[in-house]
């Protein structure tokens, strides 16, 4: 969404006097309260159970005392799918569009908009052979916007006053899987880990039975069915979309728990740094130390918490959960787009100062783990995506002014284990930390709690 010329003539005599647009304190928001949506999968005939009134709690915990953010109750029928969200919507200075035309130009601000909230998606079917109990399958999202939003002065030309744009730092979670929930109780459904102990989001569950699904209207195809919410964080980073995997299909996942094994099972996983070599390493890859081993594996060094994971969903496909931080920062300039086509087409360039634009990036760091299945059976796919503080270039623009540029580094590790019941340690790789003016090989590990 861009904002009206008229608009932008006034932010252009803004730049002119004061050399900077003056933000308030923090970016303009827009709160709205818990939409709930639902969206019914059409042309399914066998439906069959009740119909259910589903008690959403969201709240967080890990900070402070905590705060409870919504309860908002919907009725469901089995076997289709429902979502309800709590989102606000905040809008930001993303970029600009740089224009030029006889000798002048003039710098077009681009408003993009971020949604920070929680966002559930679920599938709410019976228990075959089974009263007082019902399967919920979900994926649930949150992030978080650090507040306030960093800024960077840009140039838009060699010569002429600069702009400034915001670059938002948000943090994400998400979970996503299948369990059973009994009817009456509240039921944990989903802990959605923040980044560097910053708390985490708590879903809880109540499942109520109110009557049968042929006394409940149903859409057919003609209706229009809303679509699922999604949060939007203008993320351009295939990192984030890796680190926090595909969209996950309910009804898959719900059909693999049904046809599992009955029983309670937990995963946990609970990633740490070694502050020491270990005295006799581990050799090979996709190594699993069980739990003895591992202890004299360890023994003598040191450890550092991370992060914990705990997956409440059954170990089905899809099933996961992540947690990650997602960066906005000046990646580049470019010439206008009427200077750029002169340059590609190799024709003269215009005597006299130059326009530019920037161009903004993103890029994802962070923890996951998804359960996937491959023909040995269920695996556990594990992501450690870690940045270390970014530096920076400055370069000039035309002989003019100095401008900065972000040059990230993002190591990468990644590993498919074989999920085995049990305790058992699993060394990763190695990061690089700076402790004083010296950097530190760290060797990096995580403990993986599978209880079928």
């Amino acid at each position: 969404m861009r904002t009206p010329v008229s608009v932008s003539l006034v932010l252009v005599l803004l730049l002119a006097t004061t050399g900077c647009l003056r933000w308030p304190s923090e970016p303009r928001e827009e709160r709205q309260e818990a939409t709930v949506r639902i969206d019914p999968i059409v042309g399914t005939d066998a439906l069959e159970g009740p119909v259910y009134v589903v008690e959403a709690r969201i709240r967080t915990v890990g900070r402070g005392d905590g705060m409870k953010l919504t309860s908002p109750q919907i009725a469901v029928r089995p076997y289709e799918r429902s979502n309800v969200s709590v989102i606000n919507q905040l809008s930001f200075v993303q970029d600009y569009d740089t224009e030029f035309s006889k000798g002048a130009y003039i710098a077009d601000p681009i408003i993009g908009i971020l949604q920070d909230g929680v966002a559930l998606d679920l599938l709410v079917a019976p228990v075959r052979g089974t009263e007082g109990s019902a399967w919920v399958a979900f994926q649930a999202s949150a992030a978080d916007l650090r507040k306030p939003m960093r800024r960077r002065r840009v140039h838009f030309a060699s010569k002429g006053r600069p702009g400034c744009v915001q670059l938002p730092d948000v943090e994400l979670g998400r979970s996503s899987g299948v369990r059973q929930a009994r009817l009456g109780a509240f039921s944990r459904l989903a802990l959605l880990p923040m980044p560097d102990g910053h708390g985490e989001f708590q879903i809880d569950v109540r499942l109520r039975a109110v009557g049968d699904v042929a006394s409940v209207p149903r859409k057919t195809a003609d209706d229009e069915a809303p679509p699922t919410p999604k949060l939007r964080q203008n993320d351009d980073s295939s990192m984030g979309r890796d680190l926090h995997g595909p969209d996950v299909d309910l009804r898959a996942m719900l059909a693999s728990a049904e046809a599992a094994p009955a029983g309670r099972q937990t995963l946990r996983l609970q990633f740490i740094v070694l502050l020491g070599e270990p005295k006799n390493p581990l050799q090979g890859d996709h190594v699993q130390v069980p739990a003895a081993a591992a202890k004299e594996f360890l023994r003598g060094v040191r450890t550092r918490d991370v992060q914990t994971f705990e997956l409440t969903s059954l170990a089905v496909e899809g099933a996961g959960v992540s947690s990650l931080e997602q960066h906005a920062y000046v990646q580049d300039y470019d010439l206008a787009a009427p200077l750029e086509k002169l340059r590609r087409a190799k024709q003269p360039l215009p005597a006299g100062p130059l326009a530019y634009h920037p161009v903004i990036g993103s890029i994802a760091e962070g923890r996951s783990a998804h359960v996937t299945r491959d023909e040995t059976g269920l695996r556990l796919a594990i992501t450690w995506a870690d940045m270390p503080t970014m530096p920076t270039f400055r370069t000039t623009l035309d002989r003019g002014p100095s401008v900065e540029i972000g040059l990230p580094e993002l190591r990468l590790l990644q590993s498919k284990h074989e999920l085995r019941p049990g305790r058992h340690l699993v060394p990763l790789g190695n990061t690089i930390e700076t402790v004083g003016r010296s950097d530190v090989v760290r060797p990096l590990a995580v403990w993986i709690d599978y209880q079928p």
